[in-house]
């Protein structure tokens, strides 16, 4: 019998370019034409935000009802082939339309629905996936939905979910009644399913219901099944732990090609780079500012949160800049840099 590719449908909130809040959306964009290379038949789905449309030019599939919040909505299904990978994007007036991504008081409700789009959406398409790859809380409950809601169709029977944690911290917690919400069962306010303090907990279903749950590192994997680390799931992490791994996130060579990136201002390759990047770090020190020199220079790209560990950034600088010139004399720049760098860590620290 020959062998057919497998099936991997990849359900995001967010992806590159075309809405992008954090690293996840980096993963969107990346991960699946990797996949695809190594014959992988992969397909992305997220959530069709507003202007999202007036960017790109998406075909209009077919739309179908969901229900959710109370009432019944039309939900459109869009379609993208962009460099040999299908995107399709979900829409909903009510709750993708709006000049946010995240932060609304009902987005419980908002991902509640595009969870139980996707789900539904399948039966009206030439794909059935092998395998659905959740990310993060606002796909988390999809586990749930095909595992206790769908589970006497025949379509869906056989479907493997993998859940990725990206963020332990963000895990969508909400009220009891998002459980009405979103029409489902009573019976899944337990603590074997997605009852959380009280609270119903999105995270906790996809990973109660994956088959696998994977973490963006074999470090972080572990971490998040520490007291520390687990944000109040850590319990039920190490219960889980058989089905935790660690894969780490991998760099898009694609995109962050040194000789082709048209983000340097100057590219180079494993030619010439020893003659051409030290004159590529001279631009930028002169475009922003800085001295031009021969010393190290040091940049990243986050956000100013503790998780992002900006706190160890920052000891790392401070011990290195001691051992570099603990011989030296300490003249004023290297003063001003040193105090700089400990009022930078009490300002972070003490937010």
């Amino acid at each position: 019998m020959e062998n057919k590719p497998l099936k991997v449908l990849f359900v995001t909130p967010e992806i590159v370019p075309y809405k992008a809040t954090g690293g996840l959306a980096d993963v969107g964009e990346a991960l699946p034409p990797a996949l695809m290379q190594e014959g992988v038949e992969a397909v992305r789905v997220m959530p069709k935000y507003k202007g999202i449309e007036q960017s790109y030019d998406l075909d209009r599939e077919f739309s179908f009802i969901v229900e959710a919040g109370g009432r019944a909505n039309v939900v459109t299904i869009y379609s993208l082939v962009d460099s040999g990978v299908l995107t399709l994007f979900i829409g909903s007036e009510n709750h993708f339309e709006r000049d946010g991504v995240y932060g609304y008081d009902d987005d419980g409700v908002r991902f509640g629905l595009f969870c139980k789009a996707v789900v539904e959406m399948l039966m009206y398409l030439d794909f059935k996936p092998d395998i659905v790859h959740l990310n993060d809380w606002q796909t988390a409950l999809i586990g749930l939905i095909l595992k206790e809601e769908f589970q006497e169709i025949d379509f869906y029977k056989d479907i493997k979910i993998v859940y990725t944690i990206h963020n332990l911290q963000y895990q969508g917690v909400f009220d009891r009644s998002m459980l009405n919400a979103l029409n489902f069962s009573d019976e899944h306010f337990n603590i074997e399913a997605i009852e959380y303090y009280g609270k119903v907990c999105f995270m906790k279903a996809g990973i109660v219901y994956a088959d696998l749950v994977t973490t963006v590192s074999r470090t972080y994997s572990q971490e998040i099944q520490t007291q520390w680390y687990g944000y109040g799931l850590d319990g039920l992490l190490r219960k889980f732990s058989d089905k935790i791994t660690g894969i780490v996130n991998g760099i898009y060579y694609d995109k962050y090609n040194p000789s082709t990136d048209e983000a340097l201002l100057l590219n180079f390759d494993e030619d010439n780079f020893r003659d051409l990047r030290p004159r590529h770090k001279a631009m930028v020190q002169e475009s922003v500012g800085l001295p031009v020199r021969d010393v190290p220079m040091f940049g990243v790209v986050t956000r100013l949160a503790e998780q992002k560990g900006i706190d160890l950034i920052i000891q790392a600088m401070s011990s290195c800049l001691t051992k570099m010139f603990s011989s030296l004399f300490w003249d004023r720049e290297t003063i001003i840099l040193r105090e700089g760098f400990r009022s930078l860590s009490r300002h972070i620290l003490t937010r």
